[in-house]
This record gives structure tokens, sequence and C-alpha cells, in this order.
């Protein structure tokens, strides 16, 4: 079976809804089964489903399998698996064909280690955090990504010198790992990340985003609302134009007389909402430098679970995470409670999580009275 898209997670549940009988005979059926039940945050009845249909063999079993193990706080196994899925398209990227060995607890001291960055721009802002205890076990480190982040990295602890991904071939190091697998090959537990910020936005872009976000109000908000349209889950996290539209509408005049609200959305994207009570800066953001200056000007970011919730993770900006049902693991999953939840990867955090699966108006709700209780 190919790695899900958002399509045929709209198919699983027409299928499963006509099924006339509740004993699902397919292994297939089985499977979408699993994923429909983790996706309404059903964690133990997905997990039934899917050990009746898991195949080891099949790295996309093994990708859901881990997301549903950390639903129920299988947190080593459900790293394993992750790990063995990478390479189809959905999780980190494929192993490096490389003759020097993926590192795998060897001793470090006075060795060079090379960590390959992967994933999208948020997977390569969290797990940069990882490469810090990599130097205290002695390694001199190599953090290998996209040229265009350089800047972003300059002062990230730990590291040693930054090369191109494109460039690996040229280098000489002892061991590598790819970034998405030191929190596992650190035998690091959920309540022993690193959750304190540990980037900065680069001081270069800092004048320009000084002078472009002035407001004399007392709160400036950002609103990161659209994950990546090519995510296969982006239609589940990414916030509809009517969506921002509530959302606005819930704050009274004189609430709005004490906020502006910034947005990185342009027209040409697909829930940008044309509104004087919303500022875009669209044009200005070109470079993950841009949106870390932008975000290192707001009081407050509002975001749904993509990038720049993790840039403003990482640079310490108080976030409100709208996190669907199933979210991605590093934003935690559904509590018991309607509590906010704190983050195991950020202290900056808090964890809004959406209640019913494609239903954002009282996630949305509750945000608002978070701000209108904790910051105006």
């Amino acid at each position: 079976m190919e790695a899900m898209k958002a399509t045929d997670l709209d198919r699983a549940e027409r299928m499963l809804q006509e099924a006339q009988s509740p004993e699902l005979s397919t292994e297939e059926k089985l499977f979408f089964k699993a994923l429909i039940e983790a996706h309404r945050g059903n964690s133990l009845k997905a997990k039934e489903f899917a050990q009746r249909s898991f195949k080891v063999e099949n790295p996309v079993h093994r990708f859901y399998m881990a997301r549903i193990l950390l639903g129920v706080g299988e947190w080593e196994k459900a790293l394993e698996l992750f790990d063995s899925s990478r390479g189809f398209g959905v999780y980190g990227g494929a192993l490096l064909t490389q003759k020097r060995p993926l590192w795998n607890g060897e001793d470090l001291e006075g060795k060079v280690l090379l960590v390959a960055s992967e994933g999208g721009l948020g997977d390569v802002i969290c797990f940069s955090r990882f490469v810090s205890p990599f130097e205290k076990l002695g390694a001199r480190v190599l953090l290998a990504t996209d040229g265009q982040l350089f800047p972003l990295f300059r002062q990230l602890p730990g590291v040693s010198a930054q090369v191109d991904l494109k460039g690996i071939e040229f280098c000489d190091f002892d061991f590598w790992l790819p970034l998405m697998s030191a929190p596992r090959l650190l035998k690091m537990g959920p309540h022993q990340i690193p959750r304190k910020p540990f980037l900065t936005a680069p001081e270069e872009v800092l004048p320009k985003w000084r002078s472009l976000v002035r407001s004399s109000k007392p709160l400036k908000v950002a609103l990161c609302t659209l994950g990546r349209e090519e995510f296969a889950e982006d239609h589940l996290r990414s916030l509809k134009q009517k969506d921002v539209e509530f959302f606005l509408n819930l704050f009274s005049e004189e609430e709005l007389q004490r906020i502006d609200f910034f947005t990185m959305n342009g027209p040409s994207q697909k829930n940008f909402l044309n509104d004087s009570r919303i500022q875009s800066f669209y044009p200005h953001i070109s470079t993950p430098m841009d949106l870390a200056g932008f975000l290192s000007q707001m009081d407050l970011v509002v975001s749904v679970d993509s990038g720049p919730a993790h840039m403003a993770g990482a640079l310490g900006r108080p976030t409100l995470l709208l996190n669907r049902v199933m979210g991605w693991w590093t934003f935690g999953y559904m509590p018991r409670t309607s509590s906010p939840q704190e983050s195991l990867f950020y202290e900056s955090f808090e964890i809004l999580h959406q209640k019913v699966w494609g239903e954002w108006k009282e996630t949305l709700q509750r945000a608002h009275q978070r701000i209108r209780d904790q910051w105006i």
C-alpha cells in the first residue's frame, strides 16, 4: 500500500461508513479502520485494528503504527518504527549511501560525527536541538543541511561546522546519523527532551523586521494558519478561510483596540482573508531567516502544526498551537482534559487540541479565551 494521501483518508471514511458488517474482512480495511480511529483520537481502538493488520515488512505500516503507539505512550517502540519507515516520502529521508558507518552508540571522543538534516523545515528546526548532546559526548559535529539555513544555525550549540547537504561526499568524518534518529540513538525518553529555546533570529534580518512590524497596540499576534499543501495530511491541519474569519469575529471591538494581527499568507494562498483586521507580510517573507525575523517581533503566535510553529518554539515565542486530533508527534496527542497541554519539545507552547476531526470552531474559541484571559 502506498503512503496515505488526503483523498485516501476521505475514501477510507466513506468505505467504512458504507460497510454492512462491523467485522471488516480484509487487511486493507482493517488498516484503514486503524487510521480512521487514530485520526478520531481513539488511540487504543486504533492500536487494536493496526495490530490485526500490521505487516512489519511494509514501511507505510511501520510509519502509521509508530504514530498510533505514540498515542498510547509506547515511546521507544514508536521511535524504532519511525526510523525503520524512513525513505518512502513521509518520514525523514533515505539513508545516505556512505561508506562511513552509521553511529549506533560507539565512543565519540575525538571523532567527527556528521549529522544529516532531513524532512521539512519544521523537522530540521525541531531536531536540530539534538546536536548539542553529541558535542558533550566528545564529538566534533558537522551539521549537514540546506545552505540557506546556515545563518539560522550559525549559533546553534554543539555545531563545529556546517556543510551543504549536496557536498557531503567531499567531507571527512568517522560516523554519521540522520538527524531525526537522534533522540532514539541518544536513548532520550519523552521527558528528557531539551525544551528551552535554542535558536535566535539572525542579526542581519532584525533591522528589516523592526522597521516593518510597527504597532502602537499592546499585543502583536502572528496567525500561522497554513502548512505545505503537498503534505499528505495538510487538509487536516490547515485552517480554511471561514475558520480564520470565525476566529477574528470572536474578538470584540474593544479587544481589537489592543491587538494587531499579522499573517504570512498572501492573496495566492488558499485561505487568505482580505480583511482590515489582519496585516499580511507575505511579500517580505522569502527565506527561513525572514520567518525567524518576523516571528521574533511577535508577542504571541497562534499556529497550526507546521514549520512556523517549530520556528516560534525554537525562538521561545509564546505560542498557542492549534493541534489536529492526530497531530504530528512532536506536537503531542490529545490529553484526557480540554485544558491546554504543555509541549514535550517547546516550553513556550500551549497546545489546544481539536476535539472532533475536522472541526476547528471549539478549538478557536478556546484560543480566543486564552488570549483574552492571559494577554489582554
